[in-house]
């Protein structure tokens, strides 16, 4: 696995987090305000870059099946 910058390790955990509490993922709106970010395209693309990476996955037109994959701890570039 490629290794993650803090930013991406950082949306892995507050992912995990939710999930955590929640019982379901956060949606895009969601992770952009718990990254202090205006756009949820900006959460798409680092979602992107992450299941590219291979530590997360989602079922494409379905809300809130994100799901993670690696859940190792991952250290930062």
């Amino acid at each position: 696995m490629n290794k993650l910058t803090k930013k991406q390790n950082k949306i892995l955990v507050l992912i995990q987090e939710y999930i955590n509490q929640h019982g379901y993922p956060p949606s895009y709106r969601e992770l952009a305000a718990m990254m202090n970010l205006v756009s949820s395209s900006t959460v798409k693309c680092y979602l992107d870059i992450l299941k590219k990476k291979g530590y997360l996955n989602w079922e494409e037109r379905r809300p809130r099946t994100l799901h993670i994959i690696e859940q190792k701890e991952s250290s930062a570039i």
